[in-house]
Order: C-alpha cells, then sequence, then structure tokens
C-alpha cells in the first residue's frame, strides 16, 4: 500500500469512496494505531481472524468484521 492508511483519511476517501469514512475500525479508539498493525500483520499468509487475534492482543478486542471491513477498503483503494 501506498499512502497514509488512517480510516477516514483523505487518501483513503479519495481512494476507496467516501463510505471509507464509516468503517466500523473508525470507531475504534487509537484507530490510527490500530490499522497500522492491521496492515502489519497481512502477510499474504494469515487469515481476517489471525491478524484480528494479533491487533487485540496488542490493543483491545476488535471484531473480526470490523478488520475485514477495513482490508476490504484498503484493497478498494489500492485498486
Amino acid at each position: 500500500m501506498k499512502g497514509p492508511l488512517a480510516p477516514g483519511g483523505e487518501w483513503v476517501i479519495e481512494k476507496a469512496g467516501a463510505g471509507a469514512a464509516r468503517i466500523a475500525v473508525a470507531r475504534v479508539p487509537n484507530s490510527g494505531d490500530v490499522t497500522y498493525e492491521i496492515v502489519n500483520f497481512v502477510d499474504g499468509v494469515r487469515t481476517v481472524s489471525d491478524i484480528r487475534n494479533a491487533v487485540s492482543a496488542e490493543f483491545e478486542p476488535i471484531a473480526v468484521t470490523a478488520v475485514a471491513e477495513y482490508l476490504d477498503v484498503l484493497a478498494k483503494a489500492a485498486r
């Protein structure tokens, strides 16, 4: 990924659409840190559940659906 990855950030909204600002992970405390770590755990081997578990262990529990939704937004932004 190239660009600032904060949910609701200008780059993400520009690339993925205005709906990106309303994703669930944007409402998580320290969402910038959380989204940064989500991307750090993406390696082509870990599942969304694996990534969710790792991020939840570092911060606080986060829904797997929120992680999946954020990864979907990034995939749209990358196109």
